[in-house]
């Protein structure tokens, strides 16, 4: 790397320009691996993503098929059961609904209040 020296008039400084370009380099490496990992982390399957679609819609049917598709696809994942159950209890298929609400809570904690929500509805 060239360094070039510079004398600063107006402070009767000497100093180097050109800085450190492994420094640089690390600093976008390290920030596109950051941005990667986001990525990574809050991507949704398809068929996640689609189904909450058709529950917008209320197309209980169709979100139901695209989340027992993702069921199979990625069993331990627990908001594939929780969206299930949601939509089983839109359906009125209570049974069912359950059994999804504990596959999901036996997966992870994270949707039980609103598991809980839905249940006092029910």
């Amino acid at each position: 790397m060239k360094r070039i020296l510079i004398d600063d008039p107006n402070k009767n400084d000497v100093y180097y320009a050109g800085g450190n370009m492994k420094k640089t380099y690390f600093v976008i490496v390290f920030l596109i691996f950051g941005f990667l990992v986001l990525f990574l982390i809050y991507c949704q399957p398809k068929e996640v993503t689609s189904s909450k679609v058709y529950m917008e819609q209320e197309r209980w049917d169709k979100a139901i098929e695209q989340l027992e598709e993702a069921a199979q696809l990625y069993p331990n994942d627990a908001e594939v059961y929780f969206l299930l159950g949601k939509a089983y209890a839109h359906q009125g298929r209570r049974e069912k609904m359950n059994e999804m609400f504990n596959k999901s809570l036996s997966i992870s904690p994270k949707f039980e209040q609103k598991i809980k929500a839905i249940r006092e509805k029910q």
